[in-house]
């Protein structure tokens, strides 16, 4: 029965985690430590091939989670951000705020080191200056691809996984910046379009092996730097995710509306009241 519980909970934070990773300024990665999992999921990818079924067990809810609600949400979540983008956006502000009590325990008793927050500051102006200086607006059509494109798609594929992954790194605002966003959201929400089947199931196998290669990757560098410089890679995660928090709110067309702001606020408290209670389930 706590097994069956384990799994739900891992569910659930691989959903919120996939909702997240459609949001333009949203990082799956940063949900991932906001909800307490990201270290775990980070050392399962990176032994994967060391513990292979003990590894699979803890993955595959989290991955099934964050399936289900990119397949589930992506058009959903499109239509929020084009109807009630301030809502919305404040919803995930909440999810993200409130697992800071709980991760800032991690980092409580090294208040005072300036190199830390250096580090913080590093990495606060390199989300800025990414998301506001080089970020592009350019669409990729997906049609009438040859064997060169479904190589592009690959490469993309392993580049916004790797965001995907990062703490405050926007998968889905890398792929605005080297303008595959559009392309690959209409293909995961046309998906079950039958007439255009093979062809979405065509762009999408070099994209998501791209992924998986990119996670592989990525998750090893950042295992080893949280288990040699643990503190420090934590301070660097609070500069990705209080810059997030900001190109939330530049990246999704938001306009002040008070009805709205009064929802978003509503959103808010229960995302951070739901985030916190999940991660405090969590066991690091």
């Amino acid at each position: 029965m706590k097994k069956i519980k384990d799994n739900v909970v891992l569910f659930l934070k691989g959903f919120i985690m996939g909702v997240a990773n459609v949001i333009p300024g949203v990082s799956g990665g940063t949900l991932a430590v906001i909800l307490g999992v990201f270290k775990d999921f980070l050392g399962a990818i990176s032994n994967i091939f060391k513990t292979f079924w003990k590894s699979v067990l803890f993955l595959f809810p989290i991955v099934l989670g964050m399936g289900v609600a990119i397949l589930a949400s992506s058009k959903l979540i499109e239509t929020c951000l084009n109807k009630f983008p301030l809502a919305t956006v404040l919803f995930f502000v909440g999810l993200i705020l409130g697992g800071i009590p709980i991760l800032f325990k991690k980092i409580k008793n090294e208040m005072k080191s300036i190199p830390n927050y250096i580090i913080f500051g590093i990495v606060f102006m390199f989300v800025l200056v990414f998301t506001f200086f080089i970020s592009g607006e350019k669409n990729v059509e997906l049609i009438n691809l040859n064997f060169f494109d479904y190589i592009l798609l690959f490469l993309v594929g392993a580049l916004a996984s790797a965001s995907m992954v990062i703490p405050g790194i926007s998968g889905s605002m890398v792929l605005m910046t080297v303008g595959y966003y559009n392309g690959i959201l209409a293909t995961v929400n046309n998906l079950f379009d039958f007439s255009m089947f093979w062809e979405n199931v065509a762009i999408l196998i070099p994209f998501g092996l791209g992924v998986v290669v990119g996670i592989l990757l990525i998750s090893k560098l950042i295992t080893y730097l949280l288990n040699k410089y643990e503190v420090k890679t934590y301070f660097a995660i609070f500069g990705f995710i209080f810059s997030s928090l900001i190109v939330m709110f530049f990246k999704n067309s938001i306009t002040f509306n008070i009805v709205e702001f009064t929802i978003g606020l509503v959103l808010l408290m229960i995302g951070f009241i739901g985030s916190y209670l999940i991660a405090k389930t969590n066991k690091e």
